[in-house]
């Protein structure tokens, strides 16, 4: 065994290369601690000091059948294929980043203890399945969490894990509950019922029916309304997150429950940033005529109307941004898109007549763009597709999305991380192989 503390922890982290992780928490600077494109599966503890992002972002990265919740997890084990490490650590900064909490473990290299190392890192895996059987029960459960984190943030419990002081973008915005926001308009000044609420902890508010389905531990994403209930977009869109409830907090003949928002709280990191592009989006969306539950001109109006339309809400907004810089964008983009489109679908002709990939992929390029389908074949997955390793051994990789997403001149059409993603799995198929420069 090799003892490790302090700043010496992230280095020996990455050299175990974990596959598998067991630990009590996981920070938002996960990725920065482990090789993520290593990682197989983890078993965390669903309970406060876990960042929920953090949980979404694993979801993303392996799936959530190698995401398992284990409430009363509190070991910390991170395994390789031929070490592991274990220790006081948990998978977050504070715990990381030499700068927070005093931490130390140890590098194991004996077979046997890794062995049975992994032995354990089942036997909690089979206690997570146990508990949390369905992915829709782990999401039930990341709700609550996320609820409670940004309770803890703002009654100073914790504090927000994110070390570099970045905000969430919309683009980037994955819904866990069907009410953690709260998409309302509002009018005007509000009488606050004083025998109720004491009006001078009062930093921000918005009323509701009385028997308005409105809850703690949420966000209002609210708006200005004109007289005809459509959005004034002059005004600016706001956050508030909901610190309290009360009934009869408001004055006012029907919308007497009464969300507040206190001045004595910390304020949680919203849910993404309000940017000029995702105020635009959200004010385009609204203007639609398939959510006409949102505006301002129904009498009387209800929040709860507008529930079960808000994942449909924030996926249409999600789409309307993806077209306003689409839109936005050059000519020399817009055509650098068509050739990409143009080079899949050559390739996957010669593909599809091999029998290297099924036909299946003609009918998806006729319902997504090329660029789009490309983002979303590269994203992690627990296995290599079976195409891939089919032209890597016919030694045709260059009729794949990854090779052709890796030509230089299509580049800026994806991000860093889909260009790593793809090389990463080439090099898994083919660890020698050089994608085409041109």
């Amino acid at each position: 065994m090799k003892l490790i503390n302090g700043s010496r922890i992230k280095a020996a982290l990455r050299d175990v290369s974990a596959t598998q992780i067991a630990v009590a928490y996981v920070g938002k600077d996960w990725k920065s601690y482990i090789d993520s494109k290593v990682l197989k599966e983890i078993v965390l503890s669903p309970t406060l000091g876990t960042n929920p992002i953090a949980v979404v972002e694993l979801a993303e990265s392996l799936g959530w059948e190698n995401v398992h919740f284990l409430d009363n997890l509190h070991s910390k084990i991170y395994l390789g294929d031929e070490k592991a490490a274990l220790g006081s650590f948990n998978l977050s900064a504070n715990a990381l980043s030499a700068s927070g909490l005093e931490e130390a473990g140890f590098i194991i290299e004996d077979t046997q203890i890794v062995a049975s190392l992994r032995k354990l890192f089942n036997e909690y895996k089979l206690l997570a399945l146990s508990a949390y059987r369905t992915k829709e029960l782990k999401i039930e459960k990341l709700a609550e969490l996320r609820a409670i984190w940004d309770r803890g943030v703002s009654t100073r419990v914790i504090q927000d894990d994110a070390s570099d002081g970045s905000t969430r973008q919309l683009a980037d915005y994955q819904p866990v509950a069907s009410d953690e926001i709260y998409v309302c308009w509002v009018s005007g000044e509000l009488e606050y019922n004083k025998s109720n609420v004491r009006a001078h902890t009062i930093e921000d508010s918005v009323n509701f029916l009385a028997d308005d389905d409105v809850k703690a531990d949420r966000w209002i994403l609210y708006w200005y309304a004109k007289t005809d209930g459509s959005p004034d977009e002059s005004q600016d869109l706001c956050w508030m997150h909901v610190d309290e409830v009360v009934e009869n907090g408001a004055i006012e003949e029907k919308y007497t429950k009464l969300a507040i928002q206190r001045n004595d709280r910390n304020r949680p990191q919203p849910p993404f940033e309000l940017t000029n592009e995702a105020t635009k989006a959200i004010y385009s969306v609204l203007r639609s005529i398939n959510f006409r539950e949102f505006l301002g001109n129904v009498d009387p109006w209800s929040v709860n109307l507008t529930i079960p339309k808000l994942s449909a809400f924030f996926k249409a907004v999600q789409v309307e941004l993806n077209a306003k810089i689409s839109t936005n964008g050059s000519t020399k983009n817009d055509d650098l898109r068509q050739l990409f489109a143009s080079r899949i679908r050559d390739a996957m002709d010669i593909a599809v007549n091999g029998k290297y990939v099924t036909h299946i992929i003609n009918g998806m390029l006729q319902k997504q763009h090329a660029v789009e389908l490309a983002k979303k074949l590269v994203q992690p997955s627990s296995e290599i597709k079976s195409g891939l390793k089919k032209l890597a051994k016919a030694n045709l990789l260059k009729l794949s999305f990854e090779s052709i997403m890796l030509e230089k001149q299509f580049a800026s059409l994806f991000t860093k991380d889909d260009l790593e993603l793809a090389q990463f799995y080439l090099a898994q198929v083919n660890s020698n192989y050089t994608p085409p420069t041109s």
